[in-house]
């Protein structure tokens, strides 16, 4: 078996110098369209709205299982 050896390299890492992006960089406040806000606002109250009724409402799911009252008469 061929024993290899491991060079150690030192390279100093250093990021690329390019545009440097601060929290503090004007950047142009958008305000979002009122139609955007208006359908932000109608998904938030269905949801609370839907939320509100799953709770008030419960919608119980199963399969129901008639049971024969003939004897030995099997229900398919």
């Amino acid at each position: 078996m061929a024993r290899f050896r491991h060079r150690v390299v030192n390279v100093p890492l250093t990021l690329p110098e390019g545009p440097r992006l601060t929290a503090a960089s004007p950047r142009p406040a958008r305000r979002l369209p009122r139609k955007h806000r208006l359908m932000l606002l109608l998904a938030f109250e269905i949801l609370v709205f839907g939320a509100g009724q799953a709770h008030l409402n419960p919608v119980k799911r199963g399969v129901v299982v008639d049971v024969s009252t003939t004897p030995n008469h099997v229900v398919t």
